[in-house]
């Protein structure tokens, strides 16, 4: 098991004892928790009673998007990693999100597009994107820029990476999904802009940077594959 698997497994291990956990719904009191706890000298410890989870991630962006079906749905594949029908749903859905929900999956399109690209038969679908933001290189630019969404990327990136590390997706082996996430969110984390940029930012250093096995420098991996000069 790697060194995330080694964590989350500890943290799913953890029992509450002690003092109370952190209420999830309250999402900065839940990073301030986890980030008071890192202590990067020794590593880090498990906080007391507060067990490691993504689901204040995906209550906080259910909060963001609203009561809007076809984005709900577009959440719903992203987070049960059926990224194709997660492509095709945003492609013909766009039009009927509201412009918010259009804008944040539109860039998320965009982002997870080098992670979408390392799935076995991923071609057709990287295609659809590149047409959709006319040409691989206006991908692979709107993948590195940070922008409105850029937060509600991170975190939606953050939940697949940390939800897939020793669980791989259909037509992916070992970690690859998970280490491509961590690039992607390591690649477009490093902004003042948001709110919680701080905290998200010590978040994403859950784990190390690995090694490239595939995943770690996936925005490389898309350009030299479908960018030309």
């Amino acid at each position: 098991m790697n060194k995330l698997g080694l964590i989350i497994y500890a943290m799913c291990s953890c029992m509450a004892f002690g003092r109370e956990g952190i209420d999830y719904h309250d999402f900065p009191s839940y990073l301030d928790a986890w980030n008071v706890h890192m202590d990067w000298s020794n590593d880090f410890f498990i906080p007391e009673g507060v067990q490691f989870t993504t689901d204040p991630f995906k209550h906080k962006l259910l909060g963001e998007i609203g009561n809007d079906p076809p984005a709900l749905k577009a959440f719903e594949l992203f987070h049960q990693f059926r990224f194709f029908e997660f492509t095709d749903h945003c492609i013909s859905g766009f039009g009927n999100m509201s412009q918010a929900n259009a804008d944040r999956f539109r860039e998320l399109l965009f982002k997870a597009a080098p992670v979408i690209n390392l799935v076995d038969g991923s071609e057709p679908w990287i295609r659809k994107i590149i047409d959709l933001a006319g040409g691989a290189r206006n991908v692979y630019d709107n993948a590195l820029r940070d922008s409105q969404a850029s937060q509600f990327c991170f975190e939606m990136l953050f939940c697949v990476m940390v939800d897939t590390d020793g669980y791989p997706p259909e037509r992916t082996k070992g970690c690859v999904i998970s280490q491509a996430c961590e690039s992607m969110c390591s690649g477009i984390v490093e902004t003042d802009l948001w709110p919680l940029a701080a905290k998200e930012r010590e978040l994403v250093r859950i784990v190390d940077l690995r090694e490239d096995e595939g995943g770690f420098g996936s925005a490389g991996t898309f350009r030299t594959i479908w960018c030309t000069d």
